[in-house]
């Protein structure tokens, strides 16, 4: 940029002077001489105006930062006290707001449907409703089966599934979303949103994975976060997530794009790879897990075999090992209910849990030097459910009791919301890992550091597997190829042609304030179509107060110049 400077005060300092060499000559031969002069120093100041430009938006051109989606002041859930966001559906005037929870392990977004939630009780426990009739951007796409993880879910469960054992659907289509709450304002068109009318799935779902969602016939579409990044909006694509805590004075939760909050996660990580054969899901191994009481000095040990162990914020529940199990029954004296597949406590075992005051210390390692321990203690365990959880009319009081699944070899041992509550997630898909950290919490919840994360360079293929889908033409796409030139070109256009208009203000200034004048040509003489000078050019233009430059060009020392030399320079003899 300096150099640029340079040779822009150096044609400053040349245009200025050749006034002077003209003077010396002959009429005629200074006034052709200073009409090439003009020409050329026309070019060559329009050229170095537009290149400055150019290397000012090149350096303007920065990566797009890390931000924060900041959560809603409501806790929501049929199954516990959840901190959710809200989302914005339709541009004003037309917005329906949905509180959702993320999701770990999907790359949609679910809102309830208003064909099933359409009274203000509903709305209100269930955090709003979707309705796709009056919506003023919605494309729609047909009804299919909701983007599940089908391990956790018994579909011939009239609970879960529909008549015929399938997953529940919902009516898909392509709507204007929006973030609330977001310094950036972000709001983009043409998001896969699903209006679901399954009971049983209470909270609307916001899906943080990058697979793309696609349509038999209608195309291809990305999550929302790819498209963040495809935006220019996110410097990467990568998530940091906190579930918050409702039993540490109601701590909401921490929802970072492109990087994470450092203040909520422990600076001890461990880092565990992405799986490319699990699709969506996040594993990480588990190797123990351990049980602390208040009445047992000795930890008691849960686990025997190392396993995988899922990470998903979609549900709420820990879903463990039988063995796990059968030993946190006989230390915490529960029984476990086969008809809601809970455990559900009594006013009595809730009383002497409290006093038993337990914790479960979870440690996942690769090795030594890479391991992560979260310790989840019976305050975080400690929540209530409302029976039957499918239904508001015919629920119950709220009762108390454990998010404590038996995990079968169908859903494996996941680790939900609950194990989230004191855990940091952090997921990078371009370096196809994941971290995992013990949850922080700074004294004021207002308190953030946001760390953007970039993606290495070059940037890794992605290989593309689309799965048949059982909805009728839906299926599923893990991630296109992203070009960072795609990135960059939308940035960089915008901000040339911004830039050369202040980079030509701010040098008219600087001219200005140099020479005294705001523009150092004189352009008032026009030319002929033979290109000579035309006659009304008064011989007061070839006037100037200012000396030669010497004929190197580059000191600052001032020499007279020969006015026969410089003719022979520009090939026109002189008049005898």
């Amino acid at each position: 940029m300096s150099c640029c400077m340079a040779q822009y005060w150096r044609r400053m300092g040349e245009v200025g002077n050749y006034k002077d060499m003209a003077t010396t000559a002959s009429s005629r031969a200074a006034e052709v001489f200073a009409s090439k002069m003009r020409e050329n120093m026309r070019r060559s100041n329009i050229l170095l105006l537009t290149s400055f430009a150019v290397l000012l938006s090149h350096c303007a051109a920065a990566d797009p930062s890390a931000f924060l989606w900041l959560p809603g002041q409501t806790w929501d859930g049929n199954d516990g006290n959840w901190s959710t966001f809200v989302l914005r559906l339709d541009p004003e005037p037309h917005t329906e707001y949905v509180r959702v929870l993320p999701a770990t392990d999907s790359s949609e977004i679910w809102a309830v449907s208003s064909r099933v939630c359409n009274s203000t009780l509903c709305r209100r426990e269930r955090g709003g409703s979707f309705n796709i009739t009056n919506s003023t951007s919605w494309e729609a796409q047909g009804p299919y089966q909701l983007d599940v993880t089908n391990n956790l879910f018994n579909y011939s469960d009239p609970k879960y599934g529909t008549p015929d054992g399938l997953a529940p659907r919902g009516d898909y289509g392509l709507a204007t979303v929006g973030l609330t709450k977001n310094p950036t304002g972000v709001m983009l068109n043409h998001q896969v949103v699903a209006a679901i009318y399954a009971n049983n799935f209470y909270n609307a779902l916001f899906g943080l994975a990058i697979n793309n969602t696609d349509f038999t016939g209608t195309g291809s579409y990305p999550s929302f976060l790819k498209s963040l990044f495809d935006n220019s909006l996110v410097p990467s694509l990568s998530w940091g997530y906190q579930a918050g805590a409702y039993w540490r004075n109601k701590f909401a939760a921490s929802l970072c794009f492109g990087g994470y909050d450092s203040f909520r996660r422990s600076s001890t990580n461990a880092t565990f790879p992405l799986s490319p054969t699990e699709g969506e899901q996040i594993s990480a191994p588990l190797t123990s897990i351990t049980l602390h009481t208040s009445r047992n000095a000795a930890n008691t040990t849960l686990l025997s075999t190392p396993v995988k162990a899922f990470i998903n914020s979609a549900t709420p529940y820990l879903w463990l090992p039988l063995s796990t199990c059968k030993l946190l029954e006989a230390a915490f004296n529960i029984t476990y209910n086969a008809n809601s597949s809970l455990y559900l406590l009594s006013p009595w075992q809730h009383r002497y849990l409290q006093q038993l005051n337990p914790s479960l210390t979870f440690t996942l390692s690769s090795g030594s030097n890479n391991t992560a321990t979260i310790t989840v203690p019976f305050s975080a365990l400690d929540l209530r459910i409302f029976l039957p959880l499918e239904s508001l009319a015919n629920r119950t009081s709220p009762q108390a009791y454990l998010p404590i699944k038996r995990a079968t070899a169908e859903s494996g041992v996941v680790l939900g919301r609950a194990f989230l509550q004191e855990a940091y997630l952090f997921v990078d898909y371009h370096r196809m890992h994941l971290q995992l950290a013990e949850a922080r919490w700074p004294r004021d919840s207002g308190t953030v550091d946001v760390v953007s994360v970039a993606p290495p360079a070059p940037e890794p293929p992605v290989n593309v597997t689309v799965a048949a889908g059982g909805g009728g033409g839906k299926a599923k796409a893990v991630p296109g190829g992203i070009t960072k030139a795609q990135r960059i070109a939308v940035a960089t256009v915008g901000v040339v042609v911004g830039l050369l208009l202040i980079t030509i203000v701010a040098l008219l200034l600087l001219t200005r304030r140099r020479t005294g004048k705001w523009w150092p040509l004189d352009f008032s003489g026009s030319r002929t179509p033979d290109g000579k000078l035309n006659a009304s050019t008064s011989a007061a233009e070839m006037e100037g107060d200012s000396k030669q430059p010497c004929e190197a060009g580059l000191g600052r020392e001032r020499v007279e110049v020969d006015a026969e030399c410089m003719l022979k320079s520009t090939g026109i003899g002189m008049a005898k």
